[in-house]
C-alpha cells in the first residue's frame, strides 16, 4: 500500500489546498521517433520552469513511447498528489480524447480510488491557444 510523504513535506514541496495537492499530466499521442517528442518536452520544460515547485507536471503518451498516462499517474500518486488534471495536447477532442482516454482514466481511478482525476478540453480548443494562433497568422511571415 502507498504511503504519502508527511504532510509537512508535501506542503513545502507543492502547492497544497488543505489536503488537496494538485498535479497535471500533459497527454500527447506518442511516436516511435524521438524527434517527434521534442516539442512536447519543450512544453513540459517551459511549464516546469514556472510552476514545478507549486504543481508537479508530467508528460505522458497514448502509445509508441513511454511513459503511459497510467505510469505518470502512479508516479504522481507516489508523490502524494490527491488530484490530477489531464491536459490533452491535441488540437481537438477527437477520437483519441473521446474514445481512447476515458478507459485509461477509468483504470487510474480504479487503481487510485481516493485520487480525483479531471480532464481539460483539448489544448487546441482553449481560447488562449486560439488567440495565439490568430496572433501568429497576423504576425510577420515565417521563413521562405
Amino acid at each position: 500500500m502507498h504511503q504519502s510523504p508527511p504532510r509537512s513535506h508535501r506542503a513545502s514541496c507543492h502547492k497544497s489546498y488543505g489536503d488537496l495537492m494538485q498535479a497535471t499530466i500533459l497527454f500527447a499521442h506518442g511516436s516511435s521517433r524521438a524527434s517527434w517528442r521534442e516539442p512536447f518536452e519543450a512544453i513540459l520544460t517551459a511549464i516546469e520552469s514556472t510552476v514545478a515547485d507549486d504543481h508537479p507536471v508530467r508528460l505522458a503518451f497514448l502509445e509508441l513511447c513511454p511513459p503511459t498516462i497510467e505510469q505518470a499517474a502512479d508516479e504522481l500518486v507516489g508523490l502524494g498528489v490527491t488530484h490530477i488534471q489531464i491536459l490533452p495536447l491535441f488540437m481537438s477532442g477527437g477520437g483519441h480524447v473521446l474514445r481512447d482516454l476515458p478507459p485509461r482514466l477509468d483504470q487510474i481511478r480504479a487503481r487510485h480510488p481516493l485520487i480525483g482525476v479531471t480532464i481539460q478540453p483539448a489544448l487546441g480548443e482553449h481560447p488562449l491557444v486560439l488567440e495565439a494562433i490568430a496572433h501568429i497568422v497576423q504576425g510577420p511571415t515565417g521563413t521562405d
